[in-house]
Order: C-alpha cells, then sequence, then structure tokens
C-alpha cells in the first residue's frame, strides 16, 4: 500500500469491502490510492486483479477488543508446483517433520498476522513449501463481539507467541 495511503500512527490492518482484514507494509512501489494483494489473500477476499474495492483502517485492538489468537488450528499439505499429488509420498514425506518444529517456526513466520478461518497460508520449512489452511480459530474469553467488527470476530484474530498452534498432517 502506498504510504501516502496509511494513517503513520494507526496500527497497519486494513478491511477489504467490509469483511477481510489484511496487515499492510508501506511501499513506494504501490501506486497512490491503489494495493498489492497477493494471489492468496485474492482469493480468500474474492477479489480478482485491478477491481475496485472498499477499504478502511482496522484497528484489531481498539478499545475492549482482545483479537489475539488463543488457539488456532491449521492442516498442512505439501506445496506442489505443476506436478500432480502423490498421497502416499506426501503423507510420508510430512510424517518425517517434527511437529512442535512446526508450530514453533509458524509462530515466528506469522507473529502479528492478522489471521482467518478459510485462509491459505505457505511457508518455507527446511527448504520444501508447506501449505497450511486454517481450519479452527479461538479467542481468550470475553475476546468475542467486542467493538470494532465484531460480528465477524468468531473467524479471525492476530497470532502471538502465545497462540497454541496445533497442527494436523493432511491425511495423515
Amino acid at each position: 500500500m502506498n504510504p501516502q495511503n496509511l494513517d503513520p500512527f494507526a496500527p497497519r490492518f486494513i478491511i477489504v469491502n467490509d469483511g477481510h482484514a489484511f496487515n499492510v507494509r508501506p511501499s513506494e512501489l504501490v501506486g497512490y490510492g491503489k494495493l498489492a494483494v497477493a494471489l492468496f489473500h485474492r482469493r480468500l477476499a474474492g477479489v480478482n486483479l485491478e477491481q475496485i474495492v472498499r477499504v478502511r483502517n482496522f484497528d484489531p485492538f481498539a478499545k475492549d477488543t482482545d483479537c489475539r489468537l488463543a488457539s488456532i488450528t491449521v492442516q498442512v499439505s505439501l506445496q506442489r508446483r505443476g506436478l500432480p499429488s502423490v498421497e502416499e509420498e506426501e503423507d510420508a514425506s510430512l510424517r518425517q517433520f517434527d511437529v512442535t518444529e512446526m508450530q514453533s517456526r509458524f509462530i515466528v513466520s506469522f507473529d502479528g498476522q492478522m489471521l482467518t478461518e478459510g485462509q491459505t497460508i505457505i511457508m518455507d520449512f527446511h527448504g520444501i513449501f508447506l501449505l497450511f489452511l486454517v481450519t479452527s480459530i479461538s479467542l481468550p474469553v470475553g475476546g468475542e463481539g467486542q467493538g470494532q467488527g465484531h460480528d465477524v470476530w468468531h473467524r479471525r484474530g492476530v497470532l502471538t507467541e502465545d497462540t497454541a498452534v496445533h497442527i494436523s498432517m493432511d491425511g495423515v
């Protein structure tokens, strides 16, 4: 997002089309009034390249709102570009990974990121691209239904180092 479009004192989050929250970073390479959005994020929000969208600043830490994720469950599978998925080979490869290390890496990689149920995330783990699907999230008790965006809080929150990450292996 162009730095001129950002409030320098507000958290770096926006809401797109009154529904999907995203972290944003300033970049002079992005034209004024424009967003540069990755394919995964466009799919999540259901928008196309060059589509006009409504954008507003978003403060997930607004008064009386606790949007930190208490826990998150993600389903992991191997990311294969242009290759057909071979389930038996994939299952064997995934079983070789240390889930505790994967949980730790996931937290370090996505600390401070807004995550949404149904969101797909890609992460490099020991040189292998893993695809994570956020299957469920939970907020701390009292963190739901307060402040801005309360109607969708059950679907999103900010990952922190205190978030419990539960990983399920796709097909394993």
